[in-house]
């Protein structure tokens, strides 16, 4: 709010004085509460940012040197409020807002501070929450009426039983979905905030929940890895030029890559290498009775072994699953659309060419004419008959 419409306000109190010359403060209140709005021609007056000229405080003497570089309009003070020896006056510069005029006095008082502001807007959130902890409000979930203090009011402004959301954070902590810690109504996709958390659970579930989120977030981080020894664990910090990587808390320095003791710059070892493990694979599959028995001697008969499963692992896990586009978890489609929810995260996502969808509308990926899997909701999908029709008596 600029000065001028401080300046105005002034002017319209000035004359509901003059109209009624009688007790005025009850008229004064009603009108800055109902009718300011409408008589400033605005919808909105944010008092935050007033935009006010605060009287400066200088001595005569002062003044009287400035006044041939600046004309400035001094008003005096009172004598009885200073001394004769040293004089002072209340100086108001010119404005931008007013070319070289002054503004009224009582459009710039100090009281129209920030620190005032602040205590006006902290008593007006106390009075608030005051009002709201004294009110029933209707719980969505389980629809009954509650206090306001025993609701959780979310950042989107929806509002709930702690009882309630306390069992719903519960179940999906003890679940390991903590990415689903939102908001429970239908759509709205706002985090619960850990303050939130932290209230509505008990302490063991709130360290579960945040050592599930920090893991998450490590597990996004391209430079971050875990100490492998099975007594450790501890998170360590590698050097992006180097395969080096030295646990802080138990003094180990491993692989990065293959997570082995640190090995200078010898080659990891070979099984950890996917194009040469697949090639000594191949030869190991198609060599001779005795050719097999040489490759056993070279790389141990039980890593061989160990090797040959986990590669038919990943081909049944390459034919028969894909990745999710966010977390990279395996996914396994067995039936329905071609619209999927990872199990980690609970992305959605296209089965056809692995968009990410919207959680709100993921179904438009399918109903837009402009995507590339247009009307393919059910592609690839055989439907059988019989199944169909197995809960009918025909």
């Amino acid at each position: 709010m600029d000065i001028m419409k401080l300046e105005i306000i002034c002017y319209k109190l000035e004359s509901l004085w003059k109209e009624s010359k009688m007790e005025i403060l009850f008229t004064w209140f009603s009108f800055l509460q109902n009718d300011v709005m409408d008589y400033l021609k605005t919808t909105r007056l944010n008092i935050t940012y007033l935009s006010n000229v605060m009287p400066k405080m200088i001595t005569k003497s002062e003044s009287n040197l400035k006044c041939n570089e600046t004309k400035v309009l001094t008003t005096t003070l009172s004598k009885a409020s200073v001394s004769n020896r040293d004089r002072r006056t209340v100086v108001f510069k010119p404005s931008l807002d007013k070319g070289i005029g002054t503004h009224d006095r009582r459009a710039v008082c100090d009281l129209m501070g920030r620190q005032l502001i602040t205590y006006l807007i902290d008593y007006n959130e106390h009075k608030r929450k005051e009002t709201f902890n004294k009110s029933y409000i209707t719980c969505n979930i389980c629809f009954s009426p509650h206090l306001g203090e025993d609701c959780v009011v979310f950042p989107c402004l929806h509002i709930n039983c702690k009882n309630c959301i306390a069992n719903y954070f519960t179940t999906l902590i003890n679940e390991g979905t903590v990415n689903q810690l939102k908001c429970p109504e239908t759509e709205c996709q706002t985090t619960a905030p850990p303050n939130v958390i932290r209230d509505l659970v008990s302490e063991e579930l709130f360290k579960k929940y945040d050592k599930i989120m920090l893991e998450t977030l490590i597990g996004t981080m391209s430079d971050v890895y875990y100490c492998p020894r099975k007594t450790c664990g501890t998170v360590v910090i590698g050097d992006p030029d180097s395969s080096l990587a030295h646990c802080s808390a138990c003094g180990y320095a491993f692989c990065k890559n293959c997570n082995f003791t640190y090995h200078g710059f010898d080659p990891c070892s070979i099984f950890r290498d996917a194009q040469q493990r697949k090639l000594i694979l191949e030869k190991y599959t198609y060599a001779t009775a005795e050719e097999k028995l040489e490759i056993e001697k070279v790389y141990g008969k039980k890593q061989i072994a160990s090797a040959l499963e986990e590669a038919a692992t990943d081909k049944w896990m390459e034919d028969m699953s894909k990745r999710c586009p966010h977390c990279r978890a395996s996914i396994e489609k067995s039936d329905g659309c071609n619209k999927m929810s990872c199990w980690r995260c609970n992305t959605c996502f296209c089965w056809l060419c692995l968009t990410q969808l919207p959680l709100t509308q993921p179904y438009s990926h399918f109903s837009n004419p402009m995507s590339k899997c247009y009307n393919q909701l059910f592609q690839g999908v055989n439907f059988d008959i019989d199944d169909m029709f197995e809960d009918f008596d025909i």
